[in-house]
């Protein structure tokens, strides 16, 4: 089957090789609409975690004020919320890139 449309999101960026304080899954990349900064929310594909990169952009848990800020705000919430649903959604997906 022929693709209509090349789907990606707004930019893949190279990051540091880290891994995630949580599961361990290690990474090195990110992907959104602006290159990673320190203090940029991080959400692990393998557990869903949220981490936050630090100023060499490693991933580290949030603190308690951090996830309390993530928490209060709606706007950020629902968006990691829908991260959350579309990696769970795409984790039967088969990802060898044929299909």
């Amino acid at each position: 089957m022929e693709k209509s449309r090349d789907y990606h999101l707004a930019g893949d960026y190279r990051t540091p090789e880290s891994s995630c304080p949580y599961c361990g899954k290690h990474t090195n990349g990110t992907a959104g609409p602006e290159p990673p900064t320190e203090g940029a929310i991080s959400i692990c594909i393998q557990c869903y975690s949220i981490g936050i990169l630090d100023a060499d952009l490693l991933i580290r848990k949030p603190t308690v004020e951090e996830y309390a800020e993530i928490r209060s705000d709606p706007q950020v919430w629902n968006e990691i919320e829908t991260i959350r649903f579309l990696l769970k959604e795409t984790e039967h997906m088969d990802t060898d890139g044929k299909d």
